[in-house]
């Protein structure tokens, strides 16, 4: 039986049911202005799709689950596939009325997802709100509203929701919610811990859409008076109201907290306060409705902040506005409305069962989609729900529409030359925004392409002349080390001199020893022959003690001790010549072997004995002077051959540090032995890759500018130290340091600290680049008393 409407009643409801149609059109251009272009035709698509299915789901199934005959007040039995008759206007007005809050409270959902879930699992989303969960929610308060009879459980109670606070929006927030949980964030929104805002394609568009669903809200709460009466101005009046202070106050929120309004603000802020009062729009005053908009936009912005703390990606801020506001406006029926005209005795009663309404609609229809969306994520024929990161990245316009737009295609060829270098022209489609765009690309991309070659010659040029360079820097190093071998050439001939001179007298020493050795093997036979075994085991321990070791080199205070001493145990064994056999006792390092000897020499039968051990012992240290002799006159032949040597090799081969470094303080042992205290602080030998003839020219230049500092007559210590990443080689003198204002120089060419002809200016700057072709670097440090060169090679 339903209830008596006049034509006027009728008509009023079918125009608003239009106007609340307008609020699709509202959420379409809405969410599409706040979602990205390349997403914004399926955006579009999904708000026209789903009231395509929420009218033939809402016809065949919704509309008898939330209006037919009522089991228990939980949902309707009747009245599917429903029959209007021709004679009866107000079934098929009331339906279409109904059919519109269904279609607003699907799409709602729409915008929350949008940018990552495919359209297939969007359709299934509309299935399941429009065919099951917002009737079965809408039941329970509105069940009875087409025969006038509380059928709903909540109704019942006397939960009063006049055009949908809770039963539209909250439910709409609350499956967007679930959903939101199942699919996780957009890429990129929270991928460095932080929430990065993604910004819209087009927000003048956008605000557009908030008009529109502003002058929606007009007949979505001016029309759930089902007919036109003396409340309806004052509804209305309300909702405009509340919109609007709510705006204003998210504005100054906005403001006050990210220091500019933000355009978003002002959008989502007029609609949370439209949500909020259209729970009470038929109960309050104008002022009542202002302070309920001026709450909803305080609310709109900690709101945001919690989704984005718990990284909730919300793409329009539908969950702030439909559920958060949903919430508050059920909420402030209970706090605000006259409890009186509700049929209540008490506020505390009336707060309990708006309370209840809210706690259990959320927790029917979150706990409900949740769990069936999760079911479908991972069932493989509806799952996954979401689209793939390909899909994501390229856009959802053209993954699951195929919608291509001139901007798309221009796009997709601009990513294809990025992938393979290609710079051939774009097509550029004529009297478009786009085609402008790609004409002007393709006149950067002449310009490039003219770059290219003009790179590609000045490429040739660069390389012929870093050629010819690189040869003329092979040359000067090579110049500037047979230079600095020059300077040499005068004390490495001295170093070859001396152990030539060496040999040579020794050589003469021994010829003359083996000239003698005749007489000398029949005056031993008759020695040996009539001597005991022990006797002779004495002689012969006696020659090898005394040829054991190095002669340790005697200061001349030292010698004088060592002189008296043998002479005096000489005098004391009466032994003849004590004075010359002395010096020969020393010069042989014979002296401890006479000392522990003393009492056996003490018999002047063995006075011969000691004139052949010393005769013995003489020859012995000779032939191992020669052999010292000849091995260094080779050390210093392999360390000039090493030096000069110039191998041109491309590539870096496995180099001893401290090697090189030896070669070059061979070369330089003359200029260092007559005056300077070298000290040496080798902690390894590290192997690393290095141009060894190049490293070799390096130390040549830091050793002879420290060996000038400090005028051949001082202190130089020369340290390697090997660390994890690099080696460390470190040439410190006591010179008198470089002057301050000459050490931003020291390195530049042709600059010399030196007087006029005695440097090139040259070898510094060599140093620099060589150890800079190495990988590693050159650092001065110089005090007054103190210079410091470190040099830094890398061990890989």
């Amino acid at each position: 039986m339903y209830p008596e409407k006049n034509l006027l009643d009728i008509l009023w409801v079918i125009v608003c049911s239009g106007i609340v149609l307008l609020m699709q059109a509202g959420f379409l251009v809405l969410e599409s202005g706040l979602t990205r272009a390349k997403n914004s035709i399926n955006v579009a698509i999904k708000n026209v799709a789903d009231f395509g299915i929420a009218t033939l789901l809402f016809y065949c199934f919704g509309f008898g689950l939330m209006f037919g005959q009522s089991f228990e007040g939980l949902l309707g039995t009747t009245m599917f596939f429903p029959v209007f008759s021709k004679e009866e206007a107000w079934p098929a007005a009331f339906f279409l009325f109904q059919l519109v809050f269904c279609g607003t409270s699907a799409t709602i959902v729409s915008g929350a997802v949008a940018e990552r879930l495919k359209f297939q699992s969007y359709l299934l989303v509309t299935v399941l709100v429009s065919g099951f969960i917002y009737p079965v929610a809408g039941h329970w308060s509105w069940g009875g509203n087409l025969s006038l009879e509380p059928v709903g459980w909540l109704k019942g109670l006397g939960f009063h929701d006049f055009a949908g606070s809770t039963i539209v929006h909250s439910v709409g927030g609350w499956v967007s919610l679930a959903l939101l949980l199942v699919l996780g964030s957009r890429k990129g929104r929270f991928d460095i811990g932080i929430a990065k805002r993604i910004n819209g394609s087009n927000l003048p568009v956008a605000m557009f859409g908030g008009i529109l669903l502003w002058f929606g809200w007009l007949g979505f709460n001016g029309g759930s008076t089902l007919g036109f009466n003396s409340k309806v101005p004052g509804i209305i009046v309300n909702t405009v109201m509340a919109s609007g202070i709510s705006m204003l106050t998210a504005m100054i929120v906005s403001w006050l907290a990210k220091g500019v309004p933000q355009p978003s603000s002002l959008l989502n802020g007029s609609l949370i306060g439209a949500v909020a009062i259209t729970a009470g729009a038929d109960l309050f005053s104008v002022v009542e409705a202002g302070f309920i908009g001026f709450l909803a936009g305080l609310l709109l912005f900690p709101s945001e902040e919690l989704l984005e703390k718990f990284k909730i990606d919300d793409a329009v801020g539908a969950i702030p506005v439909h559920l958060v506001g949903g919430i508050w406006g059920s909420l402030s029926v209970g706090i605000l409305a006259d409890y009186s005209l509700l049929g209540f005795g008490d506020r505390i009663s009336l707060l309990e069962v708006q309370l209840l309404g809210i706690l259990s609609v959320g927790i029917f229809v979150f706990a409900t989609s949740y769990l069936v969306f999760l079911i479908l994520n991972r069932v493989p024929f509806f799952g996954p729900l979401r689209v793939g990161v390909k899909e994501e990245e390229e856009g959802l316009n053209l993954s699951e529409h195929n919608a291509r737009t001139d901007l798309v295609d221009l796009l997709r060829v601009m990513e294809h030359q990025h992938r393979t270098g290609d710079l051939c022209d774009v097509y550029e489609e004529p009297f478009t925004e786009v085609g402008q765009i790609a004409k002007r690309y393709n006149l950067v991309l002449k310009r490039i392409r003219e770059t290219l070659n003009e790179n590609e010659n000045a490429r040739t040029e660069i390389a012929y002349a870093l050629e010819t360079l690189q040869k003329t820097q092979d040359k000067l190093i090579l110049s500037e080390k047979m230079a600095s071998l020059g300077q040499l050439v005068s004390g490495i001939a001295h170093e070859i001199n001396n152990p030539l001179g060496a040999i040579s007298a020794l050589s003469g020493e021994l010829t003359d020893y083996f000239k003698h050795i005749s007489n000398r093997l029949s005056n031993y036979i008759n020695m040996f022959s009539s001597g005991t075994v022990s006797r002779i085991d004495s002689i012969l321990n006696m020659i090898e003690a005394g040829t054991a070791g190095k002669i340790r080199i005697l200061t001349r205070s030292e010698r004088k001790v060592s002189l008296n001493r043998a002479e005096d145990i000489l005098k004391k064994i009466e032994f003849h010549d004590p004075l010359s056999t002395a010096s020969q006792v020393i010069d042989v390092g014979f002296l401890s072997v006479l000392e522990k000897n003393e009492e056996f020499f003490a018999d002047k039968s063995n006075h011969p004995i000691l004139e052949f051990v010393l005769s013995e012992v003489q020859s012995i240290r000779n032939v191992e002077s020669i052999r010292l002799a000849v091995e260094r006159t080779s050390k210093i032949t392999y360390a000039l051959k090493n030096y000069s040597h110039i191998e041109a090799i491309s590539n870096k081969i496995p180099s001893d540090v401290v090697g090189t470094l030896e070669t070059v303080l061979i070369i330089y042992n003359n200029k260092i032995i007559n005056g300077v205290d070298l000290k040496l602080e080798f902690d390894s030998r590290p192997i690393i890759p290095a141009f060894p003839d190049d490293l070799m020219q390096v130390w040549t230049n830091l050793i002879h500018n420290s060996l000038q500092a400090i005028e051949f007559k001082g202190k130089i210590t020369i340290s390697v130290k090997e660390f994890d990443q690099d080696v460390r080689i470190e040439v410190t003198d006591n010179g008198p340091g470089i002057p301050t204002e000459m050490r931003s120089r020291i390195f530049e060419p042709f600059f010399t600290t030196k007087p006029r002809g005695e440097g090139s200016g040259l070898g510094l700057d060599i140093c620099k680049r060589i150890i800079e072709k190495h990988g590693g670097r050159v650092v001065l440090e110089s005090e007054p008393g103190k210079t410091t060169f470190y040099v830094f090679l890398p061990k890989s």
